[in-house]
């Protein structure tokens, strides 16, 4: 099976970068409760933060230390120090067009300051690097990819593969058809029974597999898509919400509002409002499909 993933991950492993910044901050501050379409990188550079769940967990991380995330994951953080310097990403890996490639992984609480200075001094790099005004876009989207290949590369060896993620990615070769189909479709009327006929399985068949592979059943999947999208959109645009719930198969505003409330716990323009801050130069030059969770 490790052959099967490994030649994945070499035909349809892709980076999406959403945002990053260095930020100096001062206690009390915090981000809110808040829900993020990519994965989060947040590194104490200097100071400590901690980072709260709804299970009332609390995650602590002293200078050099970086805390990890998957995206969709419900969260707030705050400055635990007096000051802190914080160094932060928000990023995705996909394969099969939109499989998120970390929740394959185990991703551990805190990760180690070595590992955490490593991936700090790659943000800081890699926004060094774009305020470069001389650089043309090929140039720009190169170096874009290296900074996420090299996060990856830090981050695949202290995130092991979960038990069973490679048996679910050899499973996943059977749908890798309707899979990919989905990603370029997510946005228009999806049917069970029509992807069932193009897995060539029974309708029951196709969503216990399909649930098995993803955690997600079929119907579930495309709308946990469209609202991840609308986070990014929300986020890195100002698109009026209408507009944003038609781009993403929402015909009706006030559907895509209860939907969207129910899967992030806020209405769209709370959400847009919450998360103003990322709306910042770093943001995507445009926007792709965010991570299902």
């Amino acid at each position: 099976m490790t052959a099967v993933f490994d030649k994945l991950l070499e035909q349809t492993l892709r980076f999406e970068y959403q945002s990053a910044g260095l930020a100096p901050l001062k206690r009390p501050h915090s981000t809110g409760w808040r829900v993020l379409p990519g994965l989060m990188l947040s590194q104490a550079h200097q100071g400590s933060e901690i980072m709260y769940l709804p299970s009332g967990e609390k995650i602590c991380a002293r200078a050099g230390e970086l805390i990890v995330l998957p995206a969709g994951a419900r969260h707030k953080v705050d400055v635990a120090s007096p000051r802190e310097l914080r160094r932060w990403a928000h990023v995705n890996y996909f394969i099969l067009g939109r499989l998120d490639l970390f929740s394959l992984m185990t991703i551990p609480p805190v990760i180690s300051k070595k590992t955490g200075e490593a991936v700090g001094d790659l943000i800081r790099d890699w926004l060094e690097s774009t305020r470069r005004d001389s650089e043309g876009s090929v140039l720009l989207n190169a170096r874009r990819n290296g900074f996420g290949f090299r996060v990856l590369g830090l981050l695949a060896g202290v995130c092991p593969l979960k038990v069973g993620a490679e048996k679910r990615i050899h499973q996943a070769q059977q749908l890798r058809a309707v899979i990919e189909y989905t990603h370029q479709h997510y946005h228009e009327p999806l049917r069970r029974d029509d992807l069932a006929r193009m897995a060539g399985l029974s309708s029951a068949q196709f969503h216990c597999l399909f649930k098995e592979i993803t955690g997600f059943t079929p119907i579930d999947f495309v709308r946990h898509a469209r609202i991840r999208h609308a986070q990014e959109l929300l986020i890195t645009t100002g698109e009026p919400v209408k507009i944003i719930a038609a781009q993403c198969g929402y015909e009706d505003e006030y559907v895509f509002s209860k939907s969207f409330k129910r899967c992030c716990g806020f209405s769209p323009r709370q959400y847009r409002f919450s998360l103003r801050e990322l709306r910042t130069e770093h943001q995507p030059a445009s926007p792709g499909l965010p991570p299902l969770t």
